[in-house]
């Protein structure tokens, strides 16, 4: 109640000349409206998904689940991230899909989308982002569990050369694509609590030198696995 005093109190308006009012209203509202746009795509795999919210509506996704005590859009962390920690951020698209690699293919194909839809086939699927967000790998750490499977990085191959079956090629095909498709786009990238579980496969480490390559800023949530992420079935948020 404090606080809403505290606003009402705020929003009374300032006495302004006469003479400029219309001027000043019309500065107001262009601002307002201009940081109003922080389009803000999401590129996932099931731990962003939300029935009804992905860009494909035969994407397979995991939320809503009982089990995880997630029920509505807004306790998803990507809903909470934009709408409730920025302070501008509007959703572009939410380019996620369920049981999907980072590199070609899926991991369970239980959707009517194509089973080749991974991270790398799906990156002209956004309208028009300020800035993309990729939470993925979890899925190419879980199924790709042999460590010739992770690849080599070719940082400078030419886009169409790029071996899209490995995971360290992919990923950074996925940086480079974007930010071909989206100019000026920035790019965050989450390390997920699940890519650190085995230190043989370094699946972490490879978004960490990728985006340090790259000069991107990172998120890397491997230290709190089982900790200050619960997870009912050690993998999806609740």
């Amino acid at each position: 109640m404090l606080l809403m005093a505290v606003f009402a109190v705020s929003c009374e308006p300032a006495e302004k000349p006469k003479d400029n009012e219309d001027q000043l209203d019309q500065s107001f509202q262009t601002e307002n409206f201009t940081k109003a746009l922080i389009r803000v795509g999401i590129m996932g795999d099931s731990i962003s998904t939300f029935a009804g919210e992905l860009v494909n509506s035969d994407y397979k996704y995991h939320y809503p689940c009982e089990e995880d005590e997630v029920s509505k859009v807004e306790q998803t962390w990507w809903w909470q991230l934009i709408y409730e920690k920025m302070d501008n951020g509007v959703l572009d698209v939410n380019n996620s899909f369920s049981g999907t690699k980072v590199s070609h293919g899926s991991y369970a194909g239980r959707s009517n989308a194509s089973y080749q839809a991974g991270f790398v086939d799906r990156v002209g699927q956004f309208h028009a982002p300020d800035a993309i967000i990729t939470h993925g790998g979890t899925n190419d750490c879980l199924k790709d569990t042999d460590k010739e499977n992770i690849g080599d990085y070719q940082w400078d191959t030419p886009l169409e050369q790029m071996d899209l079956t490995k995971f360290r090629s992919s990923y950074v095909y996925l940086v480079r694509r974007l930010q071909e498709l989206y100019d000026g786009v920035q790019l965050i990238l989450i390390v997920g609590d699940r890519l650190g579980k085995d230190a043989d496969l370094q699946y972490d480490d490879t978004i960490i030198e990728i985006a340090r390559h790259f000069g991107l800023p990172y998120v890397d949530l491997t230290p709190h696995r089982l900790t200050d992420i619960p997870a009912p079935d050690l993998c999806h948020p609740n």
